[in-house]
């Protein structure tokens, strides 16, 4: 036994010694390199992060800072709302029907005319309505009302042609003969044109007594103007007009136009004759301004953009609308110009 046990020790010396009693070791050294070679990806990632930042986040916060400033205003906004004759009410969490209507017809305009941010970088902005959701009952709360679902399909949710049917109060009468034209036996037009009343752009109240009274003044001067005999107008320039003369600009070279320079007044003379009703009938129709990026061609509107539509926000009133949902789109664009509203068409 002695000998035996002799023998195994001198076997397991002679033995190389295991490496269990290393692998505590070995597996601290690969956690320690697992975590090197994460914080070396973390750290390149990162940086490219940091490298790509353009300053768009900025602008976000910015641009979403505009906009919660026209639903917010503050005395700056409210001092511009008043000398762009802006008739807006005023943004809580329960609106009257009539306050509703009038938040849809400003933000409407504000995403028309301003593209949602601001008229002075049209080329850097576009807004459009996206999906417009009614939900009514199918009796009308006036008579002459049509509350079929077709009907507020056709020209709430689509909306009418605002160069053909125009909003405001003379909007129902071209609406009337629309209704007539496809064969609608409803009498829309006897509606009273409240509920049509488009007051976003009614007249700033600051300027129009100014307005007025130069308008006065030059009815006076025109009176007088009359009364001098032959000649006298030219010793006389001031009593043309109350307003000031503006001084004459010399004359300028003949410079040729370059090719970029007339690619763009062909486009906006195409945009002018865009500007006129399509509608057979409807020529006595006097036609809104519109900027030239309503009529690009969009697979949900046709040619012309819903923004630029007549959704008649408060006739849809008069269905007694349990929901009523106008979901408006936003978007920052590269940059865009108006002689490609003509070639995407």
């Amino acid at each position: 036994m002695q000998g035996s046990a002799a023998a195994t020790e001198e076997r397991l010396e002679r033995e190389p010694r295991s490496s269990t009693f290393d692998e505590p070791h070995d597996v601290a050294r690969a956690q320690r390199r697992r975590r090197a070679a994460l914080l070396m990806a973390l750290t390149l990632v990162y940086s490219q992060a940091l490298a790509a930042i353009d300053g768009s986040r900025l602008l976000a916060s910015a641009a979403w800072r505009e906009i919660l400033g026209e639903f917010n205003p503050d005395v700056t906004k409210n001092v511009e709302r008043l000398t762009e004759g802006e008739v807006v009410p005023k943004w809580a969490e329960t609106l009257h029907a009539d306050d509703v209507t009038k938040q849809l017809n400003w933000f409407q305009t504000f995403c028309r005319n301003k593209f949602g941010m601001d008229d002075h970088i049209e080329f850097f902005w576009r807004c459009n309505i996206i999906d417009v959701l009614v939900e009514h009952e199918p009796e009308p709360l006036d008579p002459n009302m049509n509350c079929s679902k077709a009907f507020i399909e056709q020209h709430t949710v689509l909306g009418d042609d605002a160069r053909c049917v125009p909003w405001g109060e003379e909007g129902l009468k071209s609406l009337q003969t629309r209704a007539d034209r496809d064969g609608d036996s409803s009498t829309v037009g006897r509606i009273s044109p409240v509920f049509d009343e488009y007051t976003v752009l009614s007249g700033s109240p600051l300027f129009e007594p100014v307005l007025e009274r130069l308008n006065s003044v030059d009815a006076k001067l025109s009176k007088l103007s009359d009364r001098l005999p032959e000649g006298a107008h030219a010793k006389a320039p001031a009593l043309r007009s109350g307003r000031p003369q503006l001084r004459q600009q010399p004359a300028r070279r003949a410079v040729a136009v370059q090719p970029g320079i007339q690619e763009q007044r062909e486009a906006e003379e195409w945009c002018e004759a865009q500007k006129k009703c399509p509608w057979a009938g409807f020529e006595h129709v006097e036609p809104p301004e519109m900027p030239c990026y309503c009529f690009q061609r969009n697979a949900n509107d046709g040619d012309l953009a819903s923004s630029c539509r007549n959704h008649h926000w408060g006739l849809a009133q008069l269905c007694s609308p349990s929901k009523l949902e106008v979901e408006f789109a936003i978007e920052r664009v590269k940059h865009r110009d108006v002689r490609e509203v003509k070639t995407k068409r």
